[in-house]
């Protein structure tokens, strides 16, 4: 499968349901995955290196909303990422421990 197959997959009802050949199928490419403009990390040891790089660029609520458009911008997950004033280390290191299903915003009804 490549790259833009497994992503692909990943986005649909099925790939959520069972989303490990997708993972499979990206983790044959190695840790990272250079797209275009963008990067993807999929290993748990090197999304959390990057996620505590303080040099990493921030995703403000006017670049998703140049990128993804005013709708995604919206969403409970992005307001809860984006328009909040920068948490406190101890916020994000609590979040850092949950699973993301778990985040505020993301939880499934």
């Amino acid at each position: 499968m490549d790259i833009s197959a497994a992503i692909g997959l990943l986005m649909t009802p099925a790939g959520r349901r069972n989303p490990y050949p997708a993972y499979a199928a990206l983790h044959a490419y190695g840790p990272a995955i250079g797209l275009s403009d963008q990067v993807i990390v999929h290993s748990y040891e090197h999304a959390n290196a990057v996620l505590r790089d303080p040099s990493m660029r921030v995703v403000d609520r006017d670049l998703v909303t140049r990128r993804f458009g005013q709708w995604f911008a919206d969403r409970p997950a992005q307001r809860l990422l984006n328009d909040w004033p920068r948490p406190s280390r101890r916020a994000r290191s609590c979040w850092a421990t949950w699973p993301s299903c778990c985040w505020p915003g993301t939880r499934r009804r």
